[in-house]
């Protein structure tokens, strides 16, 4: 792995706690994407792939140091990028959805309107929050003591959120009912062009009320398999959520 994900500080060598180490350049970057300060503690990756758990002692223009405090247990293994197309909700919803999918280790957020969903310029109407969303997604990655830190993408409309899940590997639709199959045998029935390490996997999510019939043929057309989450009926958050759960348990260490 290297420091083009974001957010990502990378150390050549094996490292164990007591360890202290520089990091300049690109890993300089990734560590000043996390808007860091002196005593803080990150998760870094060192030579072998190991995650451990380190304290900013001084950061400068030219560098920044840092001493090893802990080893997780965890290494850094490849799983495929994951995808997260959400319609607006209502509501302190998008906010719940946002956090939860970065403790679940999403790599990418899209917020969306759709046809039934509220717009961005209804839920700033009421209390703008939106503008605050990079802050919880910075405090949820901190938080969950992720190594990395996901993209967060602007708000787009729902021709926008397919266009930007093109290359994905695999797409899923969340829909309810008996038709579907199961998201976890699609899933595992994937699982030979999940094995890339470049694979991704786009995770589509209406509002409430669903999507409406129009989008669900244009994601359809799109090549997004609808699955399902069972016979019972989800809140668009909690569906987000339990997909991702799924996908975690399937590709990290849950």
């Amino acid at each position: 792995m290297s420091a083009a994900v974001k957010g990502l500080v990378t150390v050549g060598g094996p490292l164990a706690p007591g360890n202290t180490f520089t990091v300049e350049g690109g890993d300089l970057g990734a560590l000043l994407e996390w808007r860091p300060r002196a005593g803080e503690a990150f998760t870094v990756v060192d030579g072998g792939g190991r995650l451990l758990r380190a304290r900013l002692t001084s950061l400068g223009d030219g560098g920044a140091s840092l001493t090893v405090f802990e080893e997780t247990g965890f290494s850094l293994r490849p799983s495929p990028a994951v995808t997260l197309l959400q319609a607006l909700p209502m509501r302190e919803r998008m906010e719940l959805v946002m956090e939860k999918a970065v403790e679940l280790g999403v790599a990418r957020i899209v917020p969306f309107e759709s046809v039934r969903s509220i717009t961005l310029a209804e839920r700033d109407g009421r209390q703008r929050k939106s503008h605050r969303w990079w802050d919880l997604v910075l405090r949820a990655a901190r938080q969950s003591r992720r190594p990395d830190l996901p993209s967060l993408e602007r708000c787009t409309d729902f021709e926008g959120a397919l266009a930007l899940a093109a290359p994905s590997s695999l797409k899923l639709l969340l829909t309810q009912g008996c038709g579907p199959e199961p998201i976890n045998r699609v899933v595992d029935g994937a699982a030979g062009r999940l094995a890339a390490a470049d694979a991704t996997v786009a995770v589509l999510v209406g509002p409430e009320g669903g999507l409406d019939p129009g989008e669900i043929d244009a994601a359809r057309a799109a090549g997004f398999l609808e699955v399902s989450l069972g016979r019972n009926v989800l809140r668009t958050e909690t569906a987000a959520i339990a997909a991702l759960s799924v996908l975690a348990c399937r590709f990290d260490d849950l």
